[in-house]
């Protein structure tokens, strides 16, 4: 998935841990040379179904204020 240009998501993947969401940052994935920030993994394949809403919903709060602290 990708967030918008200038979120870091290692940071908010941090940030969501401790709600017990968990992304995977996607730079890993990326050669060296085009390395992304702002791309993530998200897994829902082993999640119960009632659990995907609430945790996508932390997710988007997680990505608003991302983005409006590194663009301020």
């Amino acid at each position: 998935m990708r967030a918008d240009d200038g979120i870091d998501t290692a940071e908010v993947a941090q940030r969501l841990k401790e709600k017990s969401v968990i992304i995977e940052p996607g730079a890993p994935f990326f050669a060296p040379e085009h390395r992304k920030q702002n791309y993530y993994r998200l897994g829902y394949s082993s999640i119960p179904a009632n659990r995907i809403e609430p945790g996508l919903a932390l997710l988007a709060d997680a990505l608003r204020p991302a983005k409006t602290t590194i663009s301020a």
